[in-house]
């Protein structure tokens, strides 16, 4: 089973037309590398419920790739945790979907009570406060793996950048960030005794193709996909190259990251979420009570 656990559809929300066709591209390119599923992963801030609605309205008939949906959380502290469910359930989650929200214990304890969801902690070796092991350090880390379902091992995201600062003549110069970066691409050892994942990061369609390989058949339904990343099966990253050369790549790929941050720490991000029936239910009525009110 090929499964793609970090994927961004990154989408704009000022343009439906652009959504669907990025939304095709974005199908045929997991056709094209024959992707069985798809935990996708919109960061937060960046409006993931939607991202997951649009995606999935867009899926042409004959696709046969599952959607899984999920979310890249930040927790209060600052970092990255995907969080992710066999149907929507994740984004009734408010304390999840709320960017800034709960402290990595407490989600990572929310996680494990709630047989409905599971967690894969991205990227812990980013060199920024993103990443676990910079935000707590190596000995708090290594405390929280036991309370943690999954660890991304294998992140495809920086494949460019270390190929074009490897090939560059004062690479010495540039060997502590190739080093961190490459740590983020194929995570420490530490991890090897731990279930692991690995994703292609992608937030643009030539980035799409990079995925986490299960010996094992692929699954037919969302649930049997979980089941599977879950259990001791052998597994393998397989790492595509972008489809960009790479300057295009690497500019754009830039950009999305620095309209990314300052999403994260100027804008307010929205809470975008599902309401839960109940909570519908209490917003109609709600309703009811206020044009009553209006009225008399």
């Amino acid at each position: 089973m090929r499964i793609d656990c970090h994927f961004h559809p990154n989408f704009s929300f000022l343009n439906y037309k652009g959504i669907q066709k990025k939304s095709k591209k974005i199908f045929e390119k997991f056709n094209q590398h024959k992707i069985d599923a798809v935990i996708v992963t919109e960061h937060v801030f960046k409006k993931p419920y939607q991202a997951f609605q649009k995606l999935k309205q867009n899926q042409p008939s004959n696709s046969k790739t599952l959607l899984i949906p999920g979310v890249e959380a930040v927790t209060r502290e600052g970092i990255d945790v995907i969080v992710f469910s066999a149907c929507e359930y994740v984004y009734t989650q408010k304390d999840i979907m709320k960017t800034w929200g709960l402290p990595i214990t407490n989600l990572l304890e929310k996680v494990a009570n709630d047989p409905r969801l599971n967690a894969i902690v991205p990227h812990p070796f980013l060199a920024s406060s993103q990443g676990i092991i910079k935000n707590l350090g190596l000995d708090e880390f290594k405390k929280l793996l036991p309370k943690i379902d999954l660890v991304e091992k294998h992140n495809a995201c920086f494949n460019s950048l270390i190929d074009s600062l490897q090939q560059i003549n004062i690479k010495k110069i540039f060997n502590p960030l190739i080093d961190s970066l490459k740590k983020t691409q194929t995570a420490h050892n530490l991890l090897d005794t731990h279930l692991f994942t690995g994703g292609s990061d992608a937030h643009h369609t030539w980035n799409i193709g990079s995925h986490l390989r299960l010996m094992t058949a692929k699954a037919k339904s969302n649930q049997e996909a979980i089941a599977k990343l879950l259990s001791e099966v052998e597994r393998e990253m397989i790492f595509i190259k972008s489809q960009m050369p790479k300057i295009p790549d690497l500019l754009i790929n830039g950009m999305t990251a620095l309209t990314e941050l300052a999403s994260l720490y100027i804008l307010k991000p929205q809470l975008d979420y599902k309401p839960l029936y109940n909570e519908q239910l209490q917003n109609l009525h709600q309703g009811r009570r206020s044009l009553g009110q209006a009225e008399s």
